[in-house]
């Protein structure tokens, strides 16, 4: 089966999936920083705002859990490096290149680099902002770059072969390619997908959680926009690109959407280190929740 992977293909796709209002992906979505919370509506144009101390990082990206970064990965959380940690762990790229030879094909490894995984494009995050907001206008209107560790067709390092191969050679190629990523990828339980649905209810509901989005929210009240949380934001965002007819509305909503995320830089980090922290913490429960989730019996391997 695809393995998940939260990377800049799987982002653009969850950008369009947050704008239809559907879930889409080979694994379970990640939202940026999800928390269940109703929509609100922009109010002011922010003013400058002191940003709340930043938490300490959960643990070194140097030697980090290779389940903890996948679970970051999942949340939405995970830095570069660990975005490659987690990726690295769930995926044989030494062993998709045997098995494509073996049928036929050249194959060029996928990218491992933490480069290949950063979602900010090397940008900081102040400059990510006022460029692209929070990536979700810039995805409908196709002016997010692509990373080179990002493609579940064969990756950036394999366009130019492709290039060569006629259509029905490609299609065969990537049928192939799918075929053995399944074989040399990390097996998902049935039911992962509602096992961290049901974790991040968990974290939603965690009091120290509860505690960081209130601190967000007042940080961003203090800017001058009024929402309850960050997946509020996100989702007002979403559902005013989804009812947009043109891209000239689109880019009127990314002026918004640009605004905000320019405050966000300043209000976002600690409430994110307190998620990245609590997530870590209680990752044991999200295991106990895919040997048996609440809903049924333990799921078979998919």
């Amino acid at each position: 089966m695809a393995t998940k992977r939260l990377t800049t293909a799987a982002v653009l796709a969850v950008l369009g999936v947050a704008c239809n209002g559907s879930a889409a992906d080979s694994h379970p979505t990640a939202e940026p920083v999800p928390i269940e919370a109703p929509a609100a509506n922009v109010t002011a144009s922010p003013t400058s705002v002191t940003a709340p101390p930043a938490l300490p990082v959960v643990a070194s990206e140097s030697d980090i859990d290779p389940d903890i970064a996948d679970l970051w990965d999942h949340l939405g959380v995970a830095t570069p490096t660990e975005a490659a940690v987690s990726r690295s762990a769930a995926i044989d790229e030494v062993g998709i290149g045997e098995c494509m030879r073996a049928v036929g094909f050249d194959y060029t490894p996928e990218s491992d680099e933490p480069a290949s995984f950063d979602l900010r494009f090397g940008l900081s995050d102040e400059n990510f902002a006022a460029t692209y907001g929070f990536g979700l206008a810039a995805g409908h209107l196709g002016e997010l770059p692509v990373l080179s560790g990002s493609d579940s067709t064969g990756g950036a390092a394999n366009e130019p072969y492709l290039q060569t191969l006629s259509p029905g050679q490609r299609s065969a190629f990537q049928a192939a390619y799918q075929d053995c990523r399944q074989q040399h990828s990390r097996p998902y339980i049935d039911g992962w997908g509602t096992a961290l649905d049901e974790f991040r209810g968990l974290l939603a509901s965690d009091q120290r959680i509860v505690n960081a989005a209130a601190e967000w929210s007042g940080c961003m009240a203090t800017a001058g926009f009024q929402y309850p949380s960050l997946q509020a934001l996100y989702d007002d965002i979403a559902g005013q690109l989804s009812q947009s007819a043109s891209n000239q509305a689109r880019r009127q909503i990314q002026q918004t959407e640009l605004l905000l995320a320019i405050a966000n830089v300043a209000c976002e980090p600690s409430y994110r280190e307190m998620y990245r922290t609590v997530a870590a913490e209680r990752i044991g429960e999200f295991q106990a929740l895919l040997i048996e989730p609440s809903g049924g019996s333990p799921g078979g391997q998919g």
